[in-house]
């Protein structure tokens, strides 16, 4: 994202795979794949900073219905923040935070289940 880290912290990938998040040296980027996948394209450079701590993400995950979230663990702050995509675009802009006594992954689950 700026340089400062070269190792990607959390990856997520949209079920269409139009666009890829990266969590790099404690940032989340949202990119846009072109030519089948086979090229990226920086669609947001950084998402919105949060006002409180923060700590690099650990886990990187969309959810809801149409992957209109992503959730971030931050295992350093002890909280999971809520993004909100834009599915067109593929940018996010944080949407709230949820206390997490260190929190290593995210895995959205649908409730209630399907039937």
């Amino acid at each position: 994202t700026d340089g400062s880290s070269s190792a990607a912290g959390a990856l997520a990938c949209s079920s269409d795979g139009s666009f890829v998040y990266v969590a790099c040296g404690g940032r989340i980027s949202a990119l846009r794949t072109s030519e089948g996948g086979r090229r990226l394209e920086l669609a947001q450079r950084e998402a919105p900073p949060a006002s409180g701590p923060s700590a690099p993400p650990v886990g990187l995950a969309l959810a809801g219905g149409s992957e209109e979230l992503l959730l971030s663990a931050e295992q350093g702050a002890d909280l999971v923040r809520i993004y909100r995509r834009d599915v067109a675009s593929g940018r996010l802009d944080l949407a709230g935070e949820v206390g997490c006594p260190a929190p290593c992954c995210v895995l959205p689950l649908a409730w209630p289940p399907p039937a």
